[in-house]
């Protein structure tokens, strides 16, 4: 069991050394994330006129496009845990 604490405190220690030396990468893929969001429920909201299937097709639009930008997250924290210096236009 103290070993796991270990483990857990040097990856704590890592991911906090690392957010703050690329807080602009990783806040901007947040604040896309929170964008898609947004533009998923604007798009919804406007759209209630056209019922279910404009919903769906709404969700599952927002459902591909949040994938892409989750596979892109993966990509740059691999990336940083790698030592390397990713941007955001996922160039590595």
């Amino acid at each position: 069991m103290k070993q796991n604490s270990i483990i857990i405190r040097q990856a704590i220690e890592f991911a906090w050394t690392t957010f703050k030396k690329h807080y602009g990468l990783l806040t901007a893929i947040l604040l896309t994330i929170f964008g898609a969001w947004v533009a998923l429920e604007i798009i919804v909201i406007a759209g209630q006129r056209f019922g279910i299937l404009w919903w769906t097709v709404a969700h599952l639009v927002f459902f591909i496009i949040f994938a892409g930008i989750e596979v892109g997250f993966t990509q740059a924290c691999i990336a940083l845990y790698d030592g390397k210096e990713p941007t955001f236009a996922g160039h590595f």
